[in-house]
């Protein structure tokens, strides 16, 4: 499986390592250039999992018609991403 991230080094590559880690499971890190890119990858369907460390308004849509699948790792369920689960609920 791989998974991408807006980086080598950037908080969401280093969090899916310790997922990784924690879970005992193994994956391919895509690194992108920007957050942008490889959210756009993830909507495509290119990467099977991702880590935003910032605004996922490009995946909106798909995720609110529940073609993707998106959990928060914030507590808060307010504006727009009030549907999707927290990762404490999911």
């Amino acid at each position: 499986m791989n998974y991408a991230s807006n980086g080598v080094g950037t908080i969401p590559h280093l969090a899916i390592e310790v997922l990784m880690r924690e879970a005992r499971i193994e994956m391919v890190h895509v690194p992108y250039k920007d957050l942008g890119a490889a959210i756009t990858e993830l909507v495509a369907g290119q990467e099977m999992l991702g880590m935003a460390g910032g605004p996922v308004r490009p995946g909106l849509p798909q995720i609110t018609a529940e073609e993707r699948r998106a959990m928060r790792a914030d507590v808060e369920k307010t504006g727009l991403l009030a549907r999707i689960p927290t990762a404490k609920a999911a």
